[in-house]
């Protein structure tokens, strides 16, 4: 199937959603009914895992308003995984059938109020097909986005709106969501959990590879998206680095997915790493994270699990905005090249210039990390002072 006919389809999907959609509110009215009572809610976020993680402020803003209200999250199967043993998470529904059929799912589930944390069409389509009786979509302002289409518009003029500040710290945009239903938040701390078979995984990991007295470094030198990767030739000059200086020990993390640029991270280096690529289940990996003294990469998802077990970490953001959504505080760096704006947003991820995006990964320096690393790694030792 050619991509012009995959778009004309995928336009003809989308006319047919909005038209549904339309219809239901026709026949059963707009979502706006502010429930008396918050008995069950849903929270729709299909998108990747850091977007997930920094999400979670979400749900322990509803739990600590709310502590009887049960939380419903919509999302991939990757973060039904990652979800598992958030205290916060009462229940999660994957997304893995067309806007109708998952409508029909939630239907069924009889929410009282959802939010839509980031704008899809296919999203804001499936809830107001589910009949839920009060709907909040974002509103982007202060720019645009590709997500943010005219069906979009559409759907959600129908829908409960709050403002989303393109550029504002996405957590915190995210809280603002909740405050139709009257909760008023700011925190926005990540949160996850892991079970005590992952625990006892990770410990038996740490125990067999002698990691115990050492500080030790992960180093995930891929990301889910390979465009705006650091090169491996520099992440290993990192980890050479962080074993004569600080005599660490690194341990290499990822996916399958990610095994391509580790084993050419492996290849550059003159130490021997511990290599633990595809060696953990993402319950096992978030207890594994949770052990480590320090977390480096390129603005991929685990530097938000670090985050969210207090993990230091150094995130190479490279074209990504540093503001939107990056770990913030004392024991979290940001790195970026000199340049004039970022080159690729959250929520606006179009790319206007492609030499520019790769500049902004290119230009940043295997000196300006170790940089980093001097001076976050004698801060460790107050490390509990985070906890």
């Amino acid at each position: 199937m050619t991509s012009t006919l995959k778009r004309i389809l995928r336009q003809i999907e989308n006319g047919c959603l909005i038209a549904r959609s339309v219809f239901s509110i026709a026949i059963n009215g707009r979502p706006i009914k502010k429930p008396i009572s918050l008995k069950k809610v849903l929270i729709f976020q299909n998108a990747k895992m850091g977007d997930m993680v920094c999400t979670t402020p979400v749900f322990r803003a509803i739990k600590n308003s709310h502590p009887e209200t049960k939380v419903f999250v919509v999302g991939d199967k990757v973060n039904r995984e990652l979800l598992k043993n958030n205290p916060d998470v009462d229940g999660y529904i994957v997304v893995d059938s067309r806007p109708s059929t998952l409508a029909y799912r939630i239907k069924r589930e009889s929410f009282d109020a959802a939010f839509l944390i980031l704008p899809s069409p296919d999203g804001l389509g499936t809830l107001l097909l589910s009949n839920i009786p009060f709907v909040v979509a974002p509103r982007l302002i202060n720019g645009t986005s590709p997500f943010e289409t005219i069906g979009y518009r559409l759907m959600a003029s129908f829908a409960v709106r709050t403002d989303h500040r393109i550029g504002a710290y996405a957590p915190g945009e995210y809280l603002r969501l909740l405050e139709p239903v009257g909760i008023v938040a700011r925190d926005t701390t990540k949160h996850l959990g892991f079970s005590g078979a992952a625990g006892i995984a990770a410990n038996k990991f740490m125990s067999d590879h002698h990691l115990g007295d050492h500080i030790v470094v992960a180093i995930t030198p891929s990301a889910g998206d390979k465009t705006k990767i650091w090169p491996a030739d520099r992440f290993a000059e990192i980890a050479d680095y962080l074993i004569d200086k600080y005599d660490a020990r690194v341990v290499l993390i990822g996916s399958e997915h990610d095994r391509p640029e580790v084993e050419s991270m492996i290849k550059g280096m003159r130490h021997q790493p511990i290599n633990a690529i595809n060696c953990f289940s993402i319950d096992e990996m978030k207890a594994f994270v949770s052990k480590m003294s320090l977390l480096i990469g390129s603005d991929t998802g685990l530097i938000y699990v670090a985050e969210a077990f207090r993990v230091p970490t150094i995130d190479i953001v490279g074209p990504m905005n540093e503001y939107e959504q990056p770990p913030r505080g004392k024991f979290h760096k940001t790195i970026v090249a000199s340049r004039r704006k970022p080159a690729l947003g959250l929520i606006d991820n179009r790319i206007e210039d492609m030499s520019e995006f790769k500049r902004q990964i290119d230009d940043i320096t295997v000196g300006m990390v170790e940089k980093e690393v001097d001076e976050l790694l004698p801060l460790l030792k107050s490390k509990a002072s985070m906890l």
